[in-house]
């Protein structure tokens, strides 16, 4: 195990000493057990997973006070049934992030019995209610029996999911959340393929949060703009030079950023729109994490979707003639930019449609 790895596991162990006093044996082994191998144990297929998910919801109380994302290290998140929404929209949404979660995240025994020796090293410390005999007495058996996938003990009672915090829509709602609340002026950019839902992941994240979004659409290349040479390179078809100037740029330096649109429909600019410093904004739209505007984010996000659904939701969108247009023309240009400057492994969010 690297020792970037074993700092935080050690981290993430003591928080939970400090956070559930209680915690027994196998309740410290249950969590270095999820940080290695999430949960892709207990998947079998997605409605038996949200039948399952529903069940468990309806019988948790709701508790304004529990943790609503808890890290628990390796790119892992536990997602607390308590504090989330109980609405079919909601379980839908931590039930995809639970199976596509399980999928992607893949452990390795040996890695495992490693931590499990750096769980050793802490129990030396007592920052435990157990001591390192009474782990000692427990790891003999437990990994004799194989280091099969085991219980929370009586007295730790959670009702959570385990995700990839870069694929958890709930997790990226609540950091936005903090980023909110912080006060810094903190712009998010949300990224990804056409038909993605990225306009209307960005309109419902905006409505929750009360905070503006921009859309990347008014900052379409003007006419005299759209060059052959500019359109050679990748990323160059949206006017990233305008949007650093009269956007990000003010924003970052504490000032409101005021633009106008531009309307395709129309072909002219419109009527000045201002954004006030100093809360989270929101940036929805192919090309917004172009290489030149990556550093003023303080979050990336990238929406993916399955080429037969971009095609369907285009054609049902936009109708047979435009999606030929996509089709032959703005898919590929975006897949090159995609392609070209690693946009969608770079992000920290990867969700999907």
């Amino acid at each position: 195990m690297e020792a970037e790895h074993q700092r935080e596991l050690c981290q993430v162990l003591a928080d939970h000493a400090k956070r559930y006093p209680l915690m027994a044996p196998c309740d410290a082994v249950k969590l270095i057990f999820q940080n290695e191998f999430g949960g892709e144990h207990l998947i079998c297929e997605p409605s038996a997973t949200l039948a399952w998910l529903r069940a468990e919801r309806a019988s948790t109380p709701d508790d304004p006070s529990a943790l609503p994302v808890e890290e628990i290290g390796n790119g892992m998140v536990r997602v607390a049934l308590a504090a989330l929404e109980f609405t079919d929209c909601a379980l839908r949404a931590l039930n995809r992030d639970f199976f596509r979660s399980a999928q992607l995240h893949v452990g390795r025994r040996k890695t495992f019995l490693e931590k499990l020796d750096t769980l050793r090293q802490l129990a030396e410390g007592r920052i435990f209610s157990f001591t390192r005999q009474e782990l000692e007495r427990y790891l003999e058996d437990y990994v004799k029996s194989g280091c099969v996938p085991l219980s929370h003990s009586p007295a730790y009672r959670a009702a959570y999911r385990v995700v990839k915090r870069s694929h958890s829509l709930v997790a990226l709602a609540w950091e936005l959340e903090r980023l909110r609340d912080r006060g810094e002026g903190a712009v998010v950019a949300i990224d990804g393929r056409c038909a993605s839902g990225k306009s209307s992941l960005a309109g419902c994240l905006g409505k929750r949060l009360g905070v503006p979004v921009v859309h990347m659409d008014d900052f379409f290349l003007r006419p005299e703009q759209r060059t052959r040479e500019r359109l050679s390179r990748p990323g160059e078809n949206v006017d990233h030079e305008r949007f650093l100037e009269e956007v990000l740029a003010p924003l970052r330096a504490g000032r409101a950023a005021a633009y106008r649109p531009w309307s395709c429909r129309t072909g002219e600019l419109g009527d000045p729109v201002t954004v006030e410093p100093g809360t989270l904004v929101l940036v929805e739209g192919s090309y917004s994490c172009h290489p030149e505007l990556w550093e003023h984010y303080a979050r990336r996000v990238f929406l993916s979707v399955e080429p037969e659904e971009q095609l369907r939701r285009i054609a049902e969108r936009d109708g047979a003639e435009q999606l030929k247009n996509f089709r032959e023309r703005w898919i590929p240009l975006e897949e090159k930019y995609f392609s070209a400057f690693q946009v969608e492994d770079r992000c920290d969010y990867q969700l999907e449609a």
